[in-house]
């Protein structure tokens, strides 16, 4: 789920100290996550717990 443009119904979160737009649907996991590079995308994804090793991407 890409997270690079934000939309009416998203809510900003912190991770890692950046702010970010978090999608509804996955803002019930956002405490559980961190911001990590991703050099075969070249740019940030989310991981955690609940979205295994790949992470979803992050256009941040």
């Amino acid at each position: 789920m890409a997270l690079d443009e934000p939309r009416e119904q998203d809510t900003v979160s912190t991770v890692n100290g950046i702010q970010v737009a978090i999608d509804p649907i996955i803002k019930p996991h956002a405490d559980r996550t961190t911001l990590a590079y991703n050099a075969e995308i070249n740019g940030l994804i989310l991981q955690g717990p609940d979205f295994g090793d790949s992470g979803e991407t992050c256009g941040c």
